[in-house]
């Protein structure tokens, strides 16, 4: 499955090479204190599975091939045409996207009405979703169940730089084109925690390296009401 939009194509791409997954990605600032300002988020609320509206998580991805950028994730709870939607939003310098499905239904079920919405400054555009986004995590672990390409290296514990400490899995995963190491936890919003992979991009080998900075809860998205509206 892949997104049915393509705005945030260089955004996808830094999280296909830091995670093997295509995600959702970044806020305005991607910092929590720049998201004091924005909405608040109704909790608790359906939302990706062990999470909570206002669940986030901090990470940083570097590659070989462009500078350093951070990704904040939120769960989120949205009102569109009169019904709530769960998903999840993503927040970088650049701009902010959020995913949504219906509330209460799963975000695989083939009748959900999705959309995927996109801001830049006042900019808000809102496309219809016919496909489920790939790596719409939880707090859940997605290797946890083992499968083809992927070898478990057993468990350790990392401490971001803000002092959190949290128990994690680490995994050697070969699939897609796409090798390396990666660490997940289910005390974690979205689950990923670290990861070191290499894949090939029009023949050119990139390295790319995520690692969670911060994580925590009761976190504002950057979409206002009024910018759901552009969903009707």
């Amino acid at each position: 499955m892949k997104f049915a939009f393509s705005l945030f194509a260089v955004m996808l791409l830094a999280l296909v090479l830091a995670s093997g997954c295509v995600q959702q990605p970044a806020p305005g600032s991607g910092n929590q204190t720049n998201q004091s300002n924005a909405n608040p988020q109704p909790n608790p609320s359906p939302a990706p599975a062990g999470l909570k509206t206002g669940d986030w998580s901090r990470v940083e991805v570097a590659t070989t091939s462009a500078t350093p950028v951070e990704f904040t994730y939120i769960s989120v709870l949205a009102e569109i045409n009169g019904a709530q939607y769960t998903g999840m939003e993503t927040q970088t310098v650049s701009g902010s996207s959020m995913v949504v499905w219906e509330y209460g239904k799963l975000s695989n079920d083939t009748s959900v009405k999705m959309y995927s919405l996109t801001k830049f400054g006042t900019i808000v555009l809102c496309n219809a979703l016919t496909h489920e986004p790939q790596n719409l995590l939880g707090n859940e672990d997605p290797y946890a169940k083992g499968g083809d390409g992927i070898t478990s290296l057993g468990t350790g514990s990392f401490t971001t730089k803000t002092g959190k400490t949290v128990a994690m899995n680490k995994y050697f995963v070969q699939s897609g084109g796409i090798s390396g190491e990666f660490w997940y936890s289910n005390q974690v919003p979205f689950a990923l925690v670290k990861s070191e992979t290499n894949t090939t991009v029009t023949g050119k080998l990139i390295t790319a390296k995520t690692e969670l900075q911060d994580f925590g809860t009761t976190a504002a998205s950057a979409f206002a009401s009024k910018d759901f509206e552009k969903c009707a």
